[in-house]
């Protein structure tokens, strides 16, 4: 299936997808309302060069937006993903595409969610109020989060676990029930040029983590600490602005970094 426009539909209450694509190239979807279906809204598997743009994909029983099983080079843009049951907006084993201007907001598990994915593109999205992270990369590589909105979630605003070599940059992540940003076993990661105020436990938290870069970030207002690593090793901290924190303006237990001296 290629060349096709998928425009204007009403994909409602389906017993599995609303809208399912399968090893389908170059078509558009867009302007679609698929809510309250038992699976996903929209699903992509083994699909190609589609554009996802300004659908509606909420209160679906399983994800807003799935893409899975070797999708590449989509763009998903300008979409609505609210109160879904799982993740607004999820990749799995999915590279090289494009996420942005989207909102994912209000859902069971995370607003986005990236996993087993490399070289995607998260840019200038909403995930707020969800009952997961904001944002989620898990084994995750060479991916690019930036200039994104992840506040107010149950769990981090943006959550990396053994993702490594991503940039993190220019988000805001406040008021999240855990930490503004979170890596968990990431090495070379850069963090940098974000704000992570006013978050329940610290702005930015490091556990076994090694080898990133923290640099130029806004980490104030926290309930822990500003900047937190536990058991990492050979990490950069620098040029951060850790204030009035109810812990540490940056702290460090049972880790070996590279502070700047310069």
């Amino acid at each position: 299936m290629f060349d096709n426009l998928i425009k204007n539909n009403t994909a409602n209450l389906n017993f599995e997808n609303g809208i399912s694509l399968s090893s389908a190239v170059n078509n558009t979807v867009i302007n679609n309302t698929a809510n309250q279906n038992s699976e996903s809204g929209i699903f992509l598997t083994s699909s190609n060069n589609n554009t996802i743009r300004n659908n509606i994909a909420s209160f679906n029983g399983e994800n807003g937006i799935l893409l899975s099983s070797t999708s590449v080079k989509n763009i998903v843009i300008e979409n609505i993903a609210n109160f879904n049951t799982r993740n607004g907006i999820s990749f799995i084993s999915s590279d090289n595409n494009i996420v942005r201007d989207n909102i994912a907001d209000n859902n069971k598990g995370d607003g986005i969610s990236l996993s087993s994915t490399i070289n995607n593109t998260v840019i200038d999205n909403d995930a707020d109020q969800n009952s997961g992270d904001g944002i989620s990369l898990t084994s995750a590589d060479n991916n690019t989060v930036k200039e994104n909105d992840a506040n107010f979630n149950g769990g981090s605003g943006i959550f990396l676990s053994s993702a490594h070599d991503n940039e993190i940059k220019n988000n805001t992540a406040t008021f999240n029930a855990k930490n503004g940003i979170s890596l968990i076993a990431s090495q070379d990661n850069i963090i940098r040029d974000n704000v992570v105020n006013s978050n329940s436990a610290s702005g930015i938290s490091l556990f076994s983590a090694l080898e990133n870069l923290i640099k130029n970030n806004t980490a104030n207002l926290n309930s822990g600490n500003g900047i937190s690593l536990s058991s990492a090793v050979n990490n950069t901290i620098i040029n951060n602005t850790v204030n009035q924190n109810t812990g540490s303006g940056i702290s460090l237990i049972s880790s070996n970094d590279k502070p700047d001296r310069r």
